[in-house]
C-alpha cells in the first residue's frame, strides 16, 4: 500500500519536472551556486580541522577550557562538549558530522548524540550575518542564546557516562588528512544533493509555507520580498534560522542514519528554538 502510494506520487513529481523543466534547471543552477559560494567555503576547512583535531586529541585541551561548565550546566560528558565547541564556529550541519565521527571512535555513546544535536544546532555566525539584512548581530545573539536555553532546560535526560578517553591513534599525519578529505567531500556532496533536491521541491510546490521552511537560505531571500514591517521580518528571520528548515532536518538525520535516532525530540526542540528566539525578537526589535 504504502510503496504504491509513494510509487504515484514519484510518477506525479516527474511529470511536474518534465512540465517545468526549465525553472527547475535555474533553481538547480542556483542551489549549486549557493553551495560552491556559500556552504562549501564554511564547511569544509571546519571538516578537516574537526577530523584532524580529532585524531591529535585536541578534545582533551578543550575538554580543560569546558569541562566544568557543560557537566555543571548542561549535564553531557566532557567529550560531548568539544562537540558543542566545534558546532557554534562551523554551523549545522556539522554538529551530526563531528557528532558521528566522535561515535566511530567510541568517544561518546548513541544517548550522548541524541542529546547534543537538540542544542548544537548553530548557523555558521557568517551565514547569520551575511544573509540577515536587519539586526544580524541581534539575531545571531539570540539564535545562540536560545540554544543553551534548551540545553539547559533538558540536562536532566540521555544522561552519560562517557569516559574521557583519548584516541589511540598512530595513523600518520598524511594518511589521517587524506582520510579527513575524503570524509568531507562525501559528507558535503550529500548536502549539495539534498539542498538541490529540496530547491527542485520548493520549484514544483509553489506555497509561500513550503518555499519559506523546506531550505533555509531560499526562505531567507523570500522573507526579504515580502511586504511585512522589518519587526515581523526579523521575527521570522531568527524562527527559520533556528528551525533550520526541513532540508538541514534532512542532511543531520542523514548523516546520522546508521545510528537510528528518534527524530520527534530533534523536531521538538527546533520548533522550540524557533518559537523561544522569534518571542525574544518581538519583545527587543
Amino acid at each position: 500500500m504504502i510503496k504504491n502510494i509513494i510509487l504515484w506520487i514519484t510518477i506525479f513529481f516527474t511529470i511536474l519536472i518534465f512540465k517545468n523543466y526549465s525553472v527547475i534547471t535555474t533553481n538547480i543552477i542556483i542551489a549549486c551556486d549557493l553551495f560552491i559560494k556559500k556552504v562549501f567555503p564554511a564547511l569544509f576547512p571546519m571538516f578537516i580541522i574537526s577530523s584532524i583535531l580529532i585524531n591529535l586529541n585536541f578534545i582533551s585541551y578543550i575538554n580543560l577550557i569546558f569541562r566544568q561548565f557543560c557537566q555543571k550546566i548542561f549535564h553531557i560528558n566532557v567529550n560531548t562538549s568539544y562537540i558543542l565547541f566545534m558546532s557554534m564556529l562551523s554551523g549545522f550541519p556539522s554538529n551530526a558530522k563531528i557528532a558521528k565521527e566522535m561515535y566511530d571512535n567510541k568517544l561518546i555513546t548513541k544517548n550522548s548524540v541524541q542529546k547534543i544535536i537538540l542544542f548544537s544546532h548553530f548557523s555558521n555566525p557568517l551565514f547569520i550575518l551575511s544573509m540577515i539584512k536587519y539586526h544580524p548581530l541581534l539575531v545571531l545573539i539570540i539564535h545562540y542564546l536560545v540554544n543553551f536555553i534548551i540545553g539547559f532546560s533538558i540536562r536532566n535526560i540521555y544522561l552519560d557516562q562517557d569516559s574521557n578517553t583519548p584516541i589511540k591513534n598512530n595513523i600518520p599525519f598524511f594518511e589521517s588528512l587524506t582520510n579527513a578529505i575524503n570524509n568531507a567531500m562525501t559528507t558535503l556532496l550529500f548536502i549539495l544533493g539534498t539542498i538541490v533536491t529540496f530547491y527542485i521541491l520548493s520549484s514544483i510546490i509553489n506555497i509561500p509555507f513550503f518555499k519559506i521552511t523546506l531550505e533555509v537560505s531560499q526562505g531567507l531571500n523570500y522573507l526579504n520580498l515580502l511586504d511585512i514591517s522589518i519587526k515581523y521580518k526579523t521575527m521570522l528571520s531568527v524562527a527559520l534560522l533556528s528551525f533550520g528548515g526541513f532540508c538541514v532536518h534532512y542532511q543531520v538525520y542523514g548523516i546520522l542514519s546508521k545510528l537510528k535516532l528518534k527524530y520527534y525530540p530533534y523536531f521538538l526542540a527546533r520548533l522550540s528554538h524557533a518559537i523561544i528566539s522569534s518571542i525574544i525578537i518581538y519583545f527587543l526589535v
